[in-house]
């Protein structure tokens, strides 16, 4: 691909991105004219709040993915591309407007018996921190679960 078809491939895919402006700031078209991105108002004091949603959403997916690929190839030895549907599919169903959640397996089922099996095999294998990633999830699902019931 040239730099321009870099350029051009780059523009498109940073065209829908939203921005979060201060209530004190200028419409954003106007900070940035041409600039036709939508944009929200986030007050300042929730500007740190914002961020760290964005960051840890970012950044704890990359990590993971990074991670299971560099663990897919190393410990079962298969290559990366047979996750590459999966992933796919999880990020096009993330991208769509849902009313439900699409997390799927153990965790959803409630089925505690094959979650202490996946925790048993990944501490088993060295990856305590992916195991105990298991309970974190489990408890985001159940405080979710919770509220849910409670509303």
């Amino acid at each position: 691909m040239t730099s321009a078809e870099e350029k051009k491939a780059q523009q498109i895919r940073f065209k829908n991105v939203s921005f979060a402006v201060s209530p004190r700031q200028p419409v954003l078209q106007k900070l940035l004219p041409g600039l036709d991105n939508p944009s929200f108002v986030i007050e300042d004091d929730l500007r740190p709040l914002y961020h760290a949603y964005c960051a840890l959403v970012g950044n704890l997916t990359v990590l993971l993915w990074e991670e299971i690929e560099s663990r897919w190839q190393r410990r079962l030895g298969a290559d990366i591309q047979h996750l590459d549907t999966f992933k796919n599919q999880i990020f096009e169903m993330l991208s769509m407007k849902r009313d439900h959640s699409i997390l799927t397996g153990p965790i959803a089922r409630g089925d505690v018996e094959t979650l202490r099996r996946h925790k048993q095999a990944l501490t088993e294998s060295g990856d305590p921190g992916l195991s105990a990633l298991i309970d974190i999830s489990a408890d985001l699902y159940s405080g979710r679960l919770a509220h849910e019931k409670r509303i």
